[in-house]
């Protein structure tokens, strides 16, 4: 009987690179060692452990000899590509990896360490030349309709740098839990984090030392942890821990149900600015990212309508109507991110009570709810994230319509998330102000991580090639047969993931 052929290396990596060649011979892992420019110190150490994991083996060596076989090097050649280009040589000799910037170096030991888990000690010889297609390649995690460990969370954000992205969407409050500790509101914590469910206590927080664990954690393998408190709607748990921030002044309780509930923040209350300003301000001092996500989705208006401090506030502002709050809220959450430092993303709602001339240059805009939300944001001016529910993005959604498939009333099929691309062919006018997309992961019906690796896998992966290839590049069919060898690397490291029909 004939040996099965030996897949070559162009033949197992997600995202597939936009140039490989595979040439002859094979590098043994098991004898090498890592020499890198000064600058790169950090990513050589996390890829001597990784590299080290991957065949079960110790770290590798790190060597500052120039003879050491694994190479690690800046060069600001490969910029004419993109700032996160990287070009990889492996021969039997040595593996040579460049890049005008460490993320670029990081996405090469990224690829290296797939290699590694596929082969074991000999990695077969091939030439690559890659880079991103966007900048933003992302996953949103909501971790407050269910609570989610902080071991958990590095261990998804090292499966996302695997798949060489680099955005972190922690969706830390909602309705059903508040996961972030304000000093000054403590309530928020003893609170707003808990609901009962069957007499039992559930929920959770996560302290500003867990938080800055994250953060660091993320940082050395190049990610960044975007972190969201969403206002004015979706806030019954703050309410719950301050009434006097409501329309209502309460009583309110940490609801147990899903949905879109009709108490929000008040406008008018007195305590609502300084609410705003000390939760975003703790929030800035414990990331570190550029961006700060203030939500701004799925708020009912119908408490401010009724309500004395909302109109008299309408009338001092001089706002057109009650609807005009929502905007009144989204710029008081601008300027105070601005004052930080940082940049505003906020859900495509905004957009229809926001005035583009001033907000433009402080807002980026994430479109959920189809196409034309991100159409209209560009051609407002504004820059935007893609992560449309009806395109492959929402991956709380059913893989298939059988009913004893486990998820969210939708459907996503892994050739759905495949072929969501931000930019149709008709916003190439626009190109630079689509700066990418993300798979968003709701929780309301999921539970533990085994229940969340099941959702996400392998429809992450063909999100972060999406994100990855120009779509002239993309080939779902390579992509099925590659995903076979993704599998068992994350059976390697005890990952769930569906294993229905794609």
């Amino acid at each position: 009987m004939e040996k099965p052929k030996t897949p070559r290396p162009s033949e197992v990596l997600i995202p597939r690179p936009l140039v490989i060649v595979d040439t002859p011979g094979f590098f043994n892992l098991a004898t090498s060692s890592i020499m890198f420019d000064h600058v790169l110190e950090q990513e050589s150490h996390l890829a001597a452990i990784q590299l080290g994991s991957a065949i079960h083996a110790d770290s590798l060596k790190i060597r500052t000899e120039t003879t050491s076989s694994i190479q690690l090097r800046i060069r600001v050649e490969t910029e004419a590509l993109n700032e996160c280009a990287f070009r990889i040589e492996i021969t039997p000799l040595h593996i040579l990896c460049e890049s005008s910037t460490a993320e670029g170096i990081w996405h090469a030991v990224q690829i290296l360490r797939q290699l590694a888990m596929t082969y074991g000690n000999n990695i077969p010889c091939c030439t690559i030349c890659d880079g991103p297609h966007y900048g933003y390649r992302g996953l949103m995690l909501d971790c407050s309709r269910h609570y989610f460990s902080s071991d958990f969370i590095t261990s998804l954000i090292d499966m996302i740098s695997m798949l060489r992205m680099n955005r972190f969407h922690w969706h830390l409050t909602d309705d059903q839990g508040w996961r972030f500790p304000v000093k000054t509101f403590p309530n928020l914590e003893d609170v707003g984090a808990w609901r009962s469910e069957n007499s039992l206590r559930v929920g959770g927080v996560y302290s500003h030392k867990e938080i800055q664990d994250i953060v660091a954690y993320a940082q050395k393998r190049h990610v960044m942890v975007i972190p969201e408190i969403d206002m004015p709607g979706h806030t019954t748990a703050a309410l719950a821990a301050y009434p006097d921030l409501g329309c209502t002044k309460g009583p309110y309780h940490v609801p147990t149900t899903w949905g879109i509930f009709e108490d929000v923040l008040c406008a008018g209350s007195n305590h609502i600015i300084r609410f705003m300003e000390e939760t975003y301000g703790e929030l800035a001092n414990c990331f570190t990212s550029a961006y700060v996500h203030i939500g701004g989705d799925e708020c009912p208006t119908v408490r401010w309508k009724s309500c004395t401090a909302c109109n008299e506030l309408m009338h001092r502002e001089r706002l057109r109507n009650i609807e005009s709050i929502q905007g009144w809220f989204t710029r008081q959450a601008i300027n105070i991110i601005s004052g930080l430092n940082k940049k505003a993303i906020a859900w495509d709602e905004v957009l229809e009570s926001i005035d583009p001339e001033r907000d433009t240059n402080k807002l980026t805009i994430m479109a959920w709810r189809g196409h034309k939300r991100c159409q209209k944001a560009v051609s407002a001016g504004f820059d935007v994230i893609s992560s449309l529910k009806d395109d492959g993005c929402y991956l709380d959604y059913r893989h298939t319509a059988d009913r004893h498939e486990r998820g969210n009333i939708g459907i996503t099929t892994v050739r759905q998330s495949y072929d969501f691309s931000p930019m149709k062919p008709e916003d190439s006018v626009y190109q630079e102000q689509f700066i990418g997309g993300q798979g968003n992961l709701w929780t309301e019906y999921i539970t533990d991580p085994e229940e969340a690796q099941y959702m996400l896998f392998p429809r992450l992966c063909a999100i972060s090639e999406a994100l990855w290839l120009p779509v002239e590049k993309k080939d779902y069919d390579s992509f099925v047969r590659r995903w076979h060898h993704h599998a068992k690397r994350l059976e390697a490291l005890n990952i769930r993931y569906y294993q229905g029909e794609l």
